[in-house]
């Protein structure tokens, strides 16, 4: 072996001479809390970001240099409830970058209010969890010197506001400034922050007036009714803290809730996926044909929708069933002949389709139009056994030559809505309101090119003696 290899391992904590292997590992921190700086040197802690439920993140240095001291926006204000004349004056916190307004346990206590008991997810930077709360609702804020209200959205209370005193501007601040000290009037109260206004509270968040900063120094806004806050450097580290020495803290607020509710709706909706596909079925080659064809064949007229007959073959030729018609209207001849009631029904159904538009005659000098493309509809009443309402079927599936209407049309997606998810929307809000459209099938027209194809016979005014007419 080589002189090198017999070299004794030496300790990198003592100097000594064995491994540093042989001590047990300890904690860093205890380390660091028992190492004293030799005379001469500096000494400098950092300790590690931590976040808490209150969204606040703060970072401790121990340094010598010198910087500036930023205030945060805060406004003194009063605050009560709709219900109370109790008022409390306090300060407010405008977070731009909070979703929802909060407002401190001990706040809550001292307006005499109370709350519904819930649970929000609150999320803030690196930390998303549940959290017990109240909600309140129906409280309004004001500045000191305004008596106009501004009413808040439901407040989430908390057990604290991540905001200090120290970040409170104080009108003495602005004597240095003397581009705000012209307006800006600082009022001070004897209160900790106990409100956070959030972005959801848009009215009391609106600036009516900026002082834009000069020189690198803080700028000014006034909130509504509610007063003037100031943002920036407002100032410099040795007005504040008579050492050389400080502790500087850096806050992080970004504060999202969501109601407990919410997530529980989305875990069910996971869990039981059919709601989400219950009427999104895929549509087959023959169900886009046909939304191609009404999509371009579809217009208004005179306050109608014409849609053009969704035929698989645009130039379709189909013989004419006239004598299919004939036949079926004989037997409906004598079925009417000998049921007066039923032909009264059925007198009163055709009038009234005729009368509305619904159907038209065709002029006599068309009556023996055969191009092609001409087909009668044979059709018969059913009346219903409980309520005895008669109901005229036309019977397109009626079948000539081995050609039938059906056939020749393309069927169509089923657009029906299903019977699970009418019944469930009815309870999805405290309200339903149901509708119904007299004879809309019959209210869609058919252009003119298509209309021959929808032929049928019936007996002008129901008279029977008379032939019946197209």
């Amino acid at each position: 072996m080589g002189k090198d290899c017999k070299k004794r391992a030496t300790c990198e904590i003592y100097s000594k001479k064995y491994p540093s292997l042989l001590h047990s590992k300890r904690d860093e921190s205890t380390d660091q809390e028992n190492a004293k700086p030799e005379k001469g040197q500096s000494s400098t802690t950092h300790s590690t970001p931590q976040e808490d439920a209150s969204a606040k993140s703060e970072v401790t240095a121990v340094t010598g240099a010198g910087g500036n001291y930023c205030i945060l926006s805060i406004v003194p204000v009063r605050i009560k409830s709709k219900r109370s004349n109790t008022t409390i004056e306090t300060y407010a916190f405008m977070d731009s970058g909070t979703s929802s307004t909060f407002c401190s346990e001990s706040l809550m206590r001292r307006l005499g209010v109370h709350g519904k008991k819930t649970q929000v997810l609150l999320r803030t930077m690196g930390q998303e969890k549940p959290v017990s709360c109240y909600v309140l609702s129906n409280l309004e804020v004001c500045g000191l010197t305004e008596n106009k209200y501004i009413s808040l959205p439901d407040v989430y209370t908390h057990t604290d506001i991540p905001v200090t005193k120290d970040n409170v501007p104080v009108e003495k601040d602005l004597e240095r400034w003397l581009y705000l000290r012209k307006e800006v009037r600082l009022p001070q109260i004897d209160a900790d922050v106990e409100i956070l206004i959030g972005v959801n509270a848009h009215s009391a968040m609106e600036p009516w007036k900026i002082i834009h900063s000069q020189d690198d120094g803080p700028y000014a806004e006034a909130y509504a009714t509610l007063g003037w806050v100031v943002n920036g450097p407002l100032k410099k580290v040795d007005d504040h803290h008579k050492s050389s020495h400080y502790s500087q803290r850096a806050s992080v607020n970004r504060l999202s809730v969501s109601g407990v509710d919410s997530m529980l709706l989305q875990q069910y909706n996971d869990d039981f996926p059919e709601q989400a596909c219950e009427e999104k079925s895929e549509m087959s080659r023959e169900d886009v044909q046909f939304m191609k064809s009404v999509t371009e064949t579809i217009k208004k007229v005179n306050g109608h929708y014409s849609i053009g007959m969704p035929l698989r073959n645009k130039n379709v030729m189909i013989p004419n069933n006239k004598c299919v018609a004939e036949q079926r209207a004989s037997n409906l001849k004598r079925k009417l002949a000998k049921n007066s009631s039923f032909h009264d029904d059925y007198k009163t159904f055709m009038s009234d389709l005729l009368d509305k538009g619904y159907a038209v005659e065709v002029p006599k000098d068309e009556r023996n139009h055969n191009d092609g493309r001409v087909w009668y509809i044979p059709h018969h009443g059913k009346t219903h056994p409980q309520k005895g309402k008669l109901r005229v079927v036309f019977d397109c599936a009626a079948s000539f030559q081995g050609k039938a209407l059906n056939k020749e049309l393309l069927q169509g997606p089923d657009l029906t809505n299903g019977l699970v998810g009418v019944l469930t929307r009815f309870r999805h809000k405290h309200i339903a309101l149901i509708s119904d459209i007299e004879a809309m099938y019959h209210q869609a027209r058919v252009p003119n090119e298509d209309t021959d194809l929808l032929r049928f016979h019936w007996w002008p005014q129901g008279d029977l003696s008379e032939p019946p007419c197209e």
